[in-house]
């Protein structure tokens, strides 16, 4: 699933979108929660240390990749129903399982 996803970020222009909107509402998200602003211009709050930033960027990378990870997880549902729906129309049957056979021991020492 991921591998596709990865695919589809780089060929297709939605991924793209979809890693931009995951971005904002993690951003946003973290700003309400710490009460820091992320300034446009790579400067944030007028920060002089490099310490003082390092929690609110750490929530929003942790946010965005729980983001990434439920837009990762339905698409792999809608894929595997995708996925079930072909079967289905095919007819094609679920592979076979694990049958016993019964042996007759007086065979076996012949």
């Amino acid at each position: 699933m991921y591998g596709t996803r990865v695919l589809i970020s780089v060929a297709v222009p939605i991924g793209g979108t979809l890693d931009i909107i995951c971005g904002v509402v993690s951003t946003s998200l973290a700003s309400k929660l710490t009460g820091f602003q992320f300034e446009p211009t790579g400067v944030a709050n007028n920060l002089v240390t490099f310490g003082e930033s390092f929690f609110p960027v750490l929530l929003t990378t942790l946010i965005q990749g729980s983001l990434m990870n439920v837009v990762l997880a339905i698409y792999g549902i809608v894929v595997f129903g995708i996925v079930l729906a072909i079967r289905a129309m095919s007819g094609s049957s679920p592979p076979p399982t694990e049958k016993t056979i019964a042996v007759d021991p007086s065979s076996l020492n012949s």
